[in-house]
């Protein structure tokens, strides 16, 4: 009896070559999608802190023009000329002698309850009928530059002022009672306004609006595409600006 066997067919030795391959590509497609998400945040991040940034600028700059514009109504006013600005500021909101070093400098006296401070109404800034912006006001302080006037030997207090100003962010709280430290955006603006004494206690037109008094140095700022509830008010020329940023 003839007996046949059959052959005998040895499977090829696994190498998993695909397997590893695989795994490989599931690592750097995990990789990029990680990388892809950490890129939105941080544009998302950056893209929230420039608002912040912007915002708190335009505060600063309502503030800075509104107290230039106060500090001509007060004088004028003082002058005998008829009040044309709407403010709450008041004469005892400017510093009557200059001191070195300034007080603007001082960050105790913008961080505390002292008068020396002027805070804006906040419906100044924030517009009615709108989401509310912004919840803590917009700051500035006033103090004299001293300087003698063409024609007089005598140091004035009266005819140059030194005007700084301070907005915040959005993101900052309302000040609580004893106006501590605000956290969040910060920006610092300051101008340097110098008045013809010859046109204090007059009405002078300027562009499309009218002031009261007159400027031969100085600066103003004005907001753009922000809630701002300042006059059309404009000075008659600059020369000076100076603005700085802070953020904590």
């Amino acid at each position: 009896m003839t007996t046949f066997m059959r052959p005998k067919h040895c499977a090829p030795a696994q190498r998993g070559v695909v397997l590893i391959i695989a795994l490989i590509l599931l690592v750097v497609i995990s990789l990029l999608a990680v990388t892809s998400m950490r890129n939105v945040s941080s544009s998302e991040s950056v893209a929230s802190n420039v608002r912040t940034s912007e915002l708190a600028t335009q505060a600063a700059e309502i503030a800075l023009r509104h107290c230039e514009s106060s500090v001509l109504e007060v004088l004028n006013v003082a002058a005998g000329a008829t009040p044309t600005f709407t403010t709450t500021f008041t004469a005892s909101n400017m510093f009557t002698t200059a001191v070195t070093p300034a007080r603007w400098q001082s960050v105790s006296t913008w961080d505390s309850t002292s008068t020396a401070t002027y805070v804006l109404p906040l419906s100044l800034v924030n517009q009615a009928g709108l989401t509310s912006t912004y919840k803590r006001p917009p700051e500035c302080m006033v103090e004299p530059l001293p300087m003698v006037i063409a024609g007089k030997t005598s140091v004035s207090q009266t005819a140059s002022f030194v005007i700084t100003s301070r907005g915040f962010g959005p993101e900052v709280a309302a000040a609580d009672s004893a106006r501590s430290r605000p956290s969040g955006s910060e920006v610092w603006m300051q101008s340097h306004v110098e008045l013809d004494q010859s046109l204090v206690g007059t009405t002078t037109t300027s562009g499309s609006g009218s002031t009261s008094g007159g400027t031969t140095g100085g600066t103003s700022g004005g907001s753009s595409g922000g809630d701002s509830g300042d006059s059309g008010d404009s000075h008659d020329s600059h020369d000076s600006h100076h603005h700085g940023r802070r953020r904590h």
